[in-house]
């Protein structure tokens, strides 16, 4: 019984950092989530008042779908920018280099999966 406190404690740590961790994905999320939208309306606003009617009205209408559209944005904008991030990490970056020009220069590597191996 006198060292069941050690378990709490490491579980009570474990739960911190794991919202931390949590957070800081959500957080990532919804500020390129909203880059997104502002990339979209930035889009919408270059076919002038039509565009930014279409854009607003859309937003109206099909909010459910804009707001999956924007997320899964910012999700593709978050995981380019931690690919960049890791690219630039010396150890992680080399290796993950490595293995892309390893595996894109074997021989008999299909270019298009699609297509059958040029041998």
């Amino acid at each position: 019984m006198d060292g069941d406190w050690i378990i709490v404690v490491a579980v009570g740590v474990g739960a911190v950092v794991l919202g931390y961790l949590l957070l800081s994905l959500a957080a990532g999320v919804f500020v390129h989530a909203l880059a997104t939208a502002v990339d979209l309306f930035s889009w919408a606003a270059e076919g002038g008042f039509i565009g930014v009617a279409l854009y607003i009205i859309v937003w109206v209408i099909a909010m459910p779908f804009m707001v999956v559209v924007c997320i899964a944005g910012g999700v593709i904008r978050l995981r380019a920018e931690w690919s960049e991030w890791i690219a630039g990490v010396p150890l992680v970056g080399g290796v993950t280099r490595l293995w892309a020009e390893w595996s894109s220069t074997r021989p008999g590597k299909p270019v298009n999966p699609t297509k059958p191996p040029n041998f």
